[in-house]
């Protein structure tokens, strides 16, 4: 994960975090922490995934 982007550099990405951030300093309440449940059923999901991070995105992207 060292080659990852800083977010000043995606400034998509830092706009989503900047309006998360604001969400949650508005509405701590609606956090929830994960049940073991459904790490357990996301783990199963990406078990085999292969994921390179700096691959290309083929295609529209929407958001």
């Amino acid at each position: 994960m060292e080659n990852l982007k800083p977010v000043e550099n995606d400034p998509d990405l830092a706009e989503i975090l900047a309006s998360l951030d604001a969400e949650i300093d508005l509405h701590p309440e609606k956090l929830k922490p994960l049940s073991s449940d459904l790490k357990a059923r996301l783990d199963d999901l990406v078990y085999d995934v292969e994921f390179d991070p700096d691959q290309e995105i083929l295609g529209d992207v929407d958001w």
